[in-house]
């Protein structure tokens, strides 16, 4: 890699060359140079479970760079550069990830299939409305200047005679997001009944 960076090599271009290259690397080095450009074709899907697999691919380039570092192996560049381009990207993903990423979409299961409602209830004193619901959260619709719980905070309702506690994922104007904690998941019978239950049932998305 030093030949074709300084050594003005005459036939940098050729693919056979480089092929030579990537031959004499490490098992280590061939598997980052196949990971990094998986990692960026996989950051173009909107997809959790793509992004995880960019960021493990990313994650091990990191690690790689910083036994780098510490070791002080010889490189054909400053091994700071790498590094620091890891740590931005990994900055920019974290602060970008939402709204680009869909926050029902799950690594393992992916998207689950979410049912439009118009269920009143209570909550806090206050009458909301249940506007939609899945086997893993809801949502709820908040009228005029009612007060909405925080993002990231933890509420307790009940939903058809059972208590529930959950963790406030999102605000949407008037409706917020909920995923369940206790219990994590809602039986299919005890979905359907709501469904059921519900004076305005339209078509699933």
């Amino acid at each position: 890699m030093q030949v074709l960076l300084f050594g003005h090599d005459s036939e940098w271009y050729s693919p056979l060359r480089w092929v030579q290259v990537f031959d004499q690397m490490s098992l280590v080095d061939q598997a980052i140079c196949i990971l990094i450009p998986i990692a960026g074709v996989s950051l173009l899907f909107q997809r959790k479970r793509s992004w995880a697999v960019a960021i493990a691919g990313l994650f091990f380039a990191f690690a790689q760079n910083l036994y780098c570092f510490f070791t002080n192996a010889e490189l054909a560049y400053p091994i700071a550069f790498p590094i620091a381009g890891n740590s931005l990207v990994f900055v920019v993903l974290y602060f970008f990830r939402y709204p680009y990423l869909d926050r029902r979409d799950r690594i393992l299961t992916g998207y689950t299939k979410r049912f439009p409602v118009r269920l009143p209830m209570k909550f806090q004193n206050q009458d909301v409305v249940l506007t939609s619901i899945s086997t893993f959260g809801c949502a709820m619709e908040f009228s005029g200047n009612m007060k909405k719980p925080e993002v990231h905070s933890n509420i307790h309702f009940e939903l058809s005679g059972t208590p529930f506690e959950g963790h406030v994922r999102y605000h949407h104007g008037k409706t917020i997001g909920i995923s369940f904690v206790m219990p994590k998941r809602l039986s299919r019978s005890k979905l359907r009944a709501m469904i059921n239950d519900s004076p305005s049932v339209r078509k699933a998305s």
